[in-house]
């Protein structure tokens, strides 16, 4: 049978063949007396979800309608078994026998809990962090003797009845009401630089970043792009790091690096260098360019496991194959 290629970015425009036990929403099929079948504690538990190779990506395959989909993602199979509509994933097409399709059922409404708890807790933590990064921005305010010129009572004073009568003044002077808008204007400008300070440091110190960091000027120029964005922009998560992200970063130092490293080689030559270590249990070794008044250049990093596992050692002739 010739697996159907597919994307979990489609959405499913059809409906699923109709059988007992199909979910269109939340609802669910009353259970089956199915004992013998366990409850599924991932998706990739089972024997009909089956995780491969889908081109040059990871993905997974389902077999019972032989669709392949990439990325492997735990929520969209689920959607896919559980025949889920527009959960960015088309759902299954065969017909799952009743207790086995209950399984699915179960796991997706398990999956879906989870996550509302799980974002109920971000909200609270959330919540909780603002109220702390609150009471921080006071206190550094206050070591900064930098308290509100304007007090709450003036200000809701002027706010009300005094700033009536700042029509009526001589030509040339200031009106009152504008004097204490400029003051009200300083003390914001004040109360949001000390919150940024707070909230720089919190992160620093919540995530164990060396403090030397701030310093940096890849981190200067975060915040200056920080500034430029709307309030729509959404940061990226973890898998956007760690994976495209990540990609691209790699690419550019690659490219980065052959091109200064080459710049005035046809003149200088290429000189090797190359160290060896030992991290978490993996043999590496990297290889480094030199050229003319160019510092080393990381040009790679081998990992030897394979070839110590073969009882070979990190010796001149392995080092030398590996420059060539």
């Amino acid at each position: 049978m010739k697996a159907n290629m597919s994307s979990d970015s489609e959405e499913d425009n059809a409906l699923p063949l109709l059988q007992q036990g199909d979910a269109a929403s939340e609802v669910l099929a009353p259970p089956a007396p199915a004992a013998q079948f366990p409850a599924l504690k991932t998706i990739w538990e089972d024997q009909y979800c089956q995780q491969c190779q889908v081109g040059n990506d990871k993905g997974w395959e389902c077999l019972r309608c032989g669709r392949q989909f990439k990325p492997v993602h735990h929520t969209h199979a689920i959607a896919h078994y559980a025949k889920i509509p527009n959960q960015g994933v088309k759902v299954c097409t065969s017909v799952i026998p009743d207790h086995e399709f209950q399984r699915y059922i179960n796991l997706w409404n398990r999956t879906k809990k989870r996550k509302t708890e799980l974002t109920m807790v971000r909200m609270t933590i959330t919540e909780d962090k603002e109220d702390k990064l609150a009471s921080s921005t006071d206190r550094l305010l206050e070591a900064r003797n930098k308290k509100p010129k304007v007090s709450t009572d003036m200000r809701r004073y002027y706010d009300t009845v005094g700033g009536s009568k700042s029509n009526h003044l001589p030509s040339g002077q200031t009106p009152i009401d504008t004097a204490f808008d400029t003051l009200k204007q300083s003390d914001l400008a004040r109360m949001n630089d000390a919150r940024m300070h707070m909230a720089i440091a919190t992160f620093f110190h919540e995530n164990n970043l060396p403090d030397r960091a701030v310093n940096s000027s890849s981190f200067k120029i975060m915040i200056k792009y920080a500034r430029m964005v709307g309030t729509s922009y959404k940061p990226p998560d973890r898998l956007d790091i760690g994976g495209t992200l990540l990609d691209i970063n790699h690419k550019n130092i690659v490219e980065n690096n052959k091109e200064v490293l080459c710049r005035e080689a046809d003149i200088f030559g290429l000189t090797w260098l190359s160290d060896g270590a030992t991290i978490a249990r993996m043999p590496l070794i990297n290889i480094l360019g030199l050229c003319a008044d160019t510092p080393p250049t990381c040009v790679g990093i081998e990992d030897c496991s394979g070839h110590m596992s073969q009882g070979g050692k990190k010796d001149a002739v392995y080092i030398a194959s590996l420059l060539e």
